[in-house]
């Protein structure tokens, strides 16, 4: 009789591995349209950081972490107060005030 059990439950296993499997091939697709999304996203986001600021204003618009990116891409010191940061950004980049 524990043949019959084991047998009944590798018959349920094979069964559900073949959901499983059918299962996998719809979550690889939207894996990959998932991916896809996410890498337009990206480039939308990297598009709009990649816009130079035109004034001080738009430095203020800027979170922390981003005016420290964009420092640092201009090669102006990122380890500095807000402030200052955006004083060295205005000069160096000849921005409106």
């Amino acid at each position: 009789m524990t043949t019959g059990s084991t047998g009944d439950a590798a018959a349920d296993t094979t069964t559900d591995d073949s959901v499983s499997d059918d299962d996998h091939d719809d979550t690889d697709e939207q894996d990959e349209e998932r991916e896809t999304t996410e890498e337009s996203n990206e480039s939308e986001t990297t598009d709009e950081k990649s816009e130079r600021p035109s004034s001080r204003v738009d430095l203020e618009a800027m979170s922390y972490r981003e005016l420290q990116q964009f420092a640092k891409s201009v090669d102006v010191t990122a380890n500095l107060a807000r402030e200052e940061m955006e004083d060295k950004l205005v000069e160096t980049l000849d921005l409106d005030e």
